[in-house]
C-alpha cells in the first residue's frame, strides 16, 4: 500500500506477517480500534475485541477515517479521529478531526481549517487535545507544528514551530498531563509542556512516541541505522530518555506503538517488507504537499507484546489480518460505550 500526501510526502507498507504461535498467545481484555484501508480506497475505523473485527459504521465515509483515540474518562463511549471524508481520497485533500459519539452514532467536526489537522490525542482528564496542524502557505503545503485545543475544538493554539524539513508529529500526552512528546522528523523524539515551554530532546531518531500508564517508560520506534534505515523496531526508555533498549527485533517494521491500560501489552503495526517513514506524513527531498495518491501490494497487521515487569517481551501475537490495518488504539474500559 502507498499513501503519499501532497507532493513530498510517502508510505509504502508491504507485509506478510508470521504466524503467532498458540503458545505465544495472551490476548489483552480490552479492545483496540484501529484503521484499516480496503481496496475501493477508502479507510474506516475498526473495533477489535478477540476474534471480532467490525467496522464502526458511524464513523464510515467515501474517504479515509484514521488515527482514532478513546476520550479517558467517559467509557470508552467517544472517539477522536481525523479524516478527509468530505473529498475524494485520491486527489488533493485536507484532513479535519471529528469526535464521533459510539452510543448515538453523533458526529462533530472539531475543526475547519485550510491546512491538515492531524494525530489527535487526548490529555488524561478528557479536557483537551494535542494534535498536528499544518501553515498553509500560498501555492503549495506547510510545515506541521504541534497544536492544543479543548474538547470541543475551540481556544486551538500552537505551542511548537515545526519546518517544512523537518514537521511535528505524533503528539502523546503524559499520564500526569505535563508534557507532551512527539516526533521531530529531524531531531527525533521531543517533548514540550502543553504551553510550549521547556522543550527537550528524549532520542535522537524515532517516531511514534507513547507513555505507559504509570508514566515511566516511552515506547517508540527507530530505523536500524544508516544500513538499514527501512527495517524498522520498538525500543522503550525512561521518560526521562535514559537506559533505551530494544525490546522487539523481527524481520520488516514494527511501528506505531500503544500500551494497554493496565501496561501489560503492547499494540502496534507489524509488517514483513520495509517501512518508508511516517503514515501520512514522510518527508521526501520534494516534499510540499499532503493528498492520499495511490495503492499498492502488501497488508499490514495489528500485533501484540505482552511484557513482563522488567518491560522484556514474555509473548507476541497476531490481533488483526489486513488487509491494511495501522494505529491501533486501546480502549480504556474492557467494555466501551
Amino acid at each position: 500500500m502507498l499513501i503519499a500526501l501532497g507532493g513530498g510526502l510517502a508510505l509504502l507498507l508491504s507485509a506478510t506477517a508470521p504466524a503467532a504461535t498458540a503458545a505465544s498467545r495472551s490476548t489483552s481484555a480490552y479492545p483496540i480500534v484501529h484503521f484499516s484501508l480496503h481496496g475501493s480506497g477508502s479507510g474506516h475505523i475498526y473495533l477489535l475485541r478477540g476474534a471480532s473485527d467490525v467496522a464502526l459504521r458511524a464513523a464510515n465515509s467515501n474517504g479515509h477515517d484514521c488515527g482514532p483515540a478513546f476520550r479517558p474518562r467517559t467509557g470508552g463511549r467517544f472517539l477522536v479521529f481525523e479524516s478527509n471524508r468530505k473529498t475524494d481520497p485520491y486527489a488533493p485533500s485536507n484532513f479535519e478531526i471529528y469526535l464521533l459519539d459510539l452510543r448515538t452514532g453523533t458526529l462533530k467536526q472539531l475543526t475547519k481549517w485550510p491546512g491538515v489537522d492531524a494525530f489527535p490525542t487526548w490529555s488524561p482528564d478528557g479536557r483537551r487535545i494535542a494534535f498536528s496542524r499544518e501553515d498553509p502557505v500560498i501555492g503549495g503545503r506547510g510545515p506541521l507544528s504541534i497544536w492544543v485545543m479543548n474538547a470541543d475544538g475551540s481556544s486551538p493554539r500552537k505551542i511548537t514551530d515545526g519546518t517544512v524539513q523537518s514537521p511535528h508529529l505524533n503528539p502523546a500526552w503524559s499520564p500526569d498531563g505535563k508534557e507532551i512528546a512527539f516526533t521531530s522528523l529531524a531531531d527525533g523524539i521531543q517533548v514540550v509542556d502543553p504551553n510550549g515551554r521547556h522543550l527537550r530532546t528524549l532520542a535522537a531518531g524515532g517516531e511514534f512516541p507513547a507513555w505507559s500508564p504509570d508514566g515511566r517508560w516511552i515506547v517508540f520506534d527507530k530505523a536500524r541505522g544508516q544500513t538499514n534505515p527501512y527495517k524498522t523496531d520498538l525500543y522503550v526508555m525512561h521518560a526521562d530518555g535514559s537506559h533505551q533498549r530494544l525490546i522487539d527485533h523481527p524481520d520488516g517494521y514494527d511501528v506505531q506503538a500503544n500500551w494497554s491500560p493496565d501496561g501489560r501489552h503492547i499494540a502496534y503495526v507489524h509488517g514483513t517488507d520495509y517501512w518508508t517513514g511516517q503514515v501520512l506524513f514522510v518527508m521526501t527531498p520534494t516534499g510540499t504537499g499532503y493528498d492520499v495518491i495511490g495503492s499498492g501490494p502488501g497488508p499490514s497487521q495489528i500485533w501484540q507484546l505482552t511484557l513482563n515487569r522488567q518491560k522484556k517481551v514474555v509473548a507476541r501475537e497476531q490481533l488483526s489480518h489486513g488487509p491494511d490495518d495501522l494505529f491501533p488504539h486501546y480502549s480504556p474500559v474492557r467494555n466501551p460505550y
